[in-house]
């Protein structure tokens, strides 16, 4: 995408049999969190509020970004950014 490489503002990686909550984001520089090789990840009740940066424009403000993982459940949560909420 030409964009020079910007590190993740929020990283699960490597997280077995593991719960996250109540946590509140607010605007990321670009995607809140980026959730990669986990198993068995519940995150419930966070809010990702990146609504600051709405303008005409593309964004690379992905709410959270899943790879590569199993068992992964989000509930609860609320996304307010530019691009998806859940990639």
């Amino acid at each position: 995408s030409g964009m020079a490489w910007v590190p993740k503002f929020f990283a699960a990686h490597t997280l077995t049999s593991s719960t996250i909550t109540n946590l509140n984001i607010k605007n990321t520089p670009v995607q809140a969190v980026s959730i990669a090789g986990c198993d068995g990840l519940t995150i419930t009740s966070m809010t990702i509020d990146d609504s600051a940066g709405d303008s005409a424009g593309g964004h690379n403000t992905d709410g959270f970004d899943i790879g590569t993982s199993s068992n992964v459940i989000i509930d609860g949560a609320k996304v307010y950014n530019q691009d998806d909420c859940i990639a």
